[in-house]
């Protein structure tokens, strides 16, 4: 039986599937990008449809409850982002010194 989270969290996950088809439409996500962000949301939808299949996982991991996972997993993927928005920003700020440098050199000349 589906109680009124799991619709809840079913129709967030879908609508964030929607907005990720979106963004890629736009041109706003490349295909990995839209890849990551669909499996993201399908696992959640498939964790918050069927809670009772993740009794396996928390028992072999030794979890205590299905919401500990998920912050565990959300800490994981934050953790994840941030780090690959850091390798981001350092590669434009590079690009960025390059280009100052380029523009500089050529006003001397």
């Amino acid at each position: 039986m589906v109680v009124g989270i799991q619709i809840i969290g079913i129709i967030f996950g879908i609508g964030m599937l929607f907005f990720s088809y979106v963004y890629f439409r736009r041109k706003d996500f490349g295909p990995r990008d839209f890849l990551f962000w669909v499996i993201i949301w399908l696992a959640f939808i498939y964790a918050v449809s069927f809670p009772k299949q993740l009794n396996i996982l928390l028992d072999t991991l030794g979890i205590v409850s299905a919401l500990w996972l998920f912050t565990i997993v959300a800490f994981l993927i934050l953790f994840a982002l941030v780090f690959y928005l850091h390798v981001i920003v350092r590669r434009n700020q590079m690009k960025l010194g390059f280009l100052v440098k380029k523009l500089a050199l050529k006003k001397i000349k």
